[in-house]
């Protein structure tokens, strides 16, 4: 750990077929925009031209290439951001707590997502309590970076951080505890279970001061 960086980022294959899922979708709608108003031509060619303009937008537009991603390192840790960067050091962060949102009875709608969120914090504080999202400098959005295959050009290691949302919070409080020399797991990550609404995609109210 020491002597390297651990990269996370986001799962390039989720975004991928999410994206190819949308282009198919467009692809659809043109098909059948085509067979309407040319009513005369085979239904053959607005299928061709559907497919077209699918492959087309994929190859130009559906594999994304994340500009958002976390190092960690033993000096902190750095989150990257549209190409901005923010490091803070683990001394300043209390112990990362795993926040799950659930959708409540009522609403069929909503799907349950997972942030992982930390406070600054001093000394004399309590580093190891839990961070509510009332309370949380800093809340990550981590579903885009979880899923468990052999295919998305990470390494094991980094699979393995992103495997679960809790393997994921447990693998920031590894490291952090690593680099403050603490007994690494001894403290479980906590975890908050809320039905409220969730902050936006990506939160850094502390950027301003933390930016380098």
């Amino acid at each position: 750990m020491s002597s390297k960086i651990l990269v996370l980022r986001p799962d390039p294959i989720k975004a991928g077929l999410l994206n190819a899922l949308f282009c198919c979708a467009l692809a659809v709608a043109l098909a059948a925009f085509l067979g309407i108003v040319f009513e005369g031509i085979p239904t053959v060619v607005p299928v061709m031209i559907g497919i077209a303009f699918a492959v087309g937008l994929f190859a130009f537009w559906g594999r994304p290439k994340p500009d958002s991603w976390l190092e960690l390192s033993r000096e902190g840790l750095t989150v990257i951001s549209a190409g901005k960067r923010a490091h803070m050091s683990w001394q300043s962060l209390s112990r990362f707590t795993l926040i799950r949102f659930e959708s409540d009875e009522q609403d069929k709608t909503r799907q349950d997502y997972h942030y992982v969120a930390a406070r600054t914090v001093a000394p004399a504080d309590d580093a190891d309590a839990a961070t509510d999202p009332g309370t949380a400098d800093l809340t990550l959005e981590i579903d885009g970076y979880i899923s468990y295959h052999r295919y998305s050009g990470r390494s094991p290691e980094q699979e393995a951080a992103c495997k679960s949302p809790q393997d994921f919070a447990d693998t920031l409080n590894r490291w952090r505890d690593f680099a403050l020399d603490l007994e690494i797991g001894a403290v479980p990550t906590p975890v908050v279970t809320t039905t409220e609404a969730g902050p936006g995609d990506l939160v850094l109210q502390i950027y301003s001061s933390l930016t380098r």
